[in-house]
């Protein structure tokens, strides 16, 4: 099985070119939360991760429910991951 940072370096080149600072982010399906601890270091994104189960090891708020069902605003992220 790959390491993290071999499965994460791909997803965070192709979206250097894009992300600006504070960019809002949702990752939805976060896990353990390697991609958004990333993304927050490396872009000073600011991610909501959220997730079915509670596998977070990044030390970011992560949210637990059915992502089919989210309750956020419209418009309240610039990006999202799935």
């Amino acid at each position: 099985m790959p390491s993290a940072s071999a499965r994460i370096n791909p997803i965070l080149a192709s979206f250097a070119s894009v992300i600006t600072p504070r960019s809002r982010i949702i990752d939805i399906g976060a896990g353990k939360g390697l991609l958004a601890q990333e993304m927050v270091r490396q872009f000073d994104a600011r991610v909501t991760m959220v997730d079915v189960a509670f596998y977070n090891q990044s030390g970011l708020p992560l949210t637990v429910c059915d992502s089919r069902k989210l309750a956020f605003a419209d418009d309240s992220f610039d990006y999202a991951l799935l």
